[in-house]
């Protein structure tokens, strides 16, 4: 007869392995972040400087070019995406890469 340690080991060695619970994110992404890592405090400061360098009159026009550049190379990045996406779908041969005769 077993002991009572072997079986514990002889059926510890049927279960699956533990899974660790997930962990949770780090504490930057917790802190109230953006995406681009700028919180909230670090962006209203970015905004009183603009204010201050730009003035209260050119601050709406810079912001509109800013967002006008911002479509504008979004909208470069979609065309350059669908491009390679269309030229991966075409097959790579056509008759000018077959060779006209072999060479002997």
């Amino acid at each position: 007869m077993r002991s009572t340690t072997a079986r514990n080991h002889a059926a510890c060695s049927l279960l699956p392995p533990l899974q660790h619970p997930p962990r949770s994110p780090p504490a930057a992404s917790r802190s109230g972040s953006t995406s681009s890592g700028v919180s909230g405090g670090e962006l209203f400061l970015l905004l009183v400087i603009a204010l201050l360098v730009l003035g209260a009159h050119r601050l709406p026009e810079a912001g509109r070019l800013v967002g006008k550049g911002l479509r504008d190379f979004q909208r470069a990045l979609n065309e350059a995406r669908h491009a390679v996406e269309e030229g991966q779908e075409q097959p790579r041969t056509s008759e000018g890469a077959r060779p006209r005769r072999l060479i002997d």
